[in-house]
């Protein structure tokens, strides 16, 4: 099961249709699930226990249907959400299997220390030229470039080698070979992977999307590749 969070201020209907999860799970089979966020707009509690705690319960409830492997469930979304799965994946290590983190937002400012109880698989993918969450770090700014009253994020490497450095990977990522304008940058001899897809040309958008976003790169599909990443793991057996 993957579970999809969307942004600030939007629904599940709207990143399911950014990110067309819902088409790859009824294509490939498995469930992808939504959850709305409260609040208007609505926003993640991502610094906060509110949302975990939705969460576990949440899980704890689809996990009684038999169509969930308790072993295999993944997080994912998009900005806020984005930062809402990278919270998850240091709060509940023990039901997520792995996370895929889109633009997120990442920082102590955000998810506070990150004390995964266990070595996590990551993926993510951010655009180096995203106007709303800078790449190398700093203040958030609205989609006016307006500096928003958000605690500022870290750079998106940083934080990738925070959890390179949690799964005792190599302190430096190797430069994959690009696919168009992606360089995937991955850690080497670790216990669980850290990849990062740096998008030089991508905004703060979701690569693939159909969407008729000039901020969006189209040389890969982020769904399929994230789908890819999750499909190779879980949780390890009790």
């Amino acid at each position: 099961m993957v579970v999809v969070f969307h942004g600030l201020g939007d629904t599940p209907e709207l990143v399911e249709d950014q990110t067309g999860f819902s088409r790859e799970a009824d294509l490939v089979g498995f469930v992808a699930v939504s959850p709305q966020a409260l609040g208007d707009p609505a926003l993640w509690d991502i610094a906060g226990s509110r949302d975990t705690a939705f969460i576990d319960v949440l899980l704890t409830t689809l996990e009684k249907d038999p169509c969930v492997a308790r072993t295999r469930i993944y997080a994912t979304g998009m900005s806020m959400g984005g930062g809402m799965s990278n919270a998850l994946g240091c709060r509940l290590a023990g039901r997520i299997a792995a996370i895929a983190p889109v633009s997120g937002l990442y920082g102590p400012g955000w998810e506070g220390s990150c004390a995964a109880s266990r070595s996590m698989p990551v993926i993510a993918f951010h655009g180096v030229v995203d106007p709303i969450v800078p790449y190398g770090g700093g203040p958030i700014t609205d989609p006016e470039g307006r500096t928003a009253g958000d605690p500022p994020v870290v750079g998106v490497e940083a934080w990738a080698a925070g959890w390179a450095s949690r799964n005792h990977c190599d302190p430096y990522p190797r430069e994959q070979q690009a696919i168009g304008k992606v360089v995937p940058l991955v850690w080497q001899h670790c216990t669980a992977p850290v990849e990062l897809y740096r998008v030089t040309d991508g905004g703060h958008a979701w690569p693939g999307s159909s969407w008729p976003d000039p901020q969006t790169n189209r040389d890969i599909s982020a769904t399929d590749v994230i789908w890819q990443f999750f499909s190779a793991q879980a949780l390890p057996s009790q």
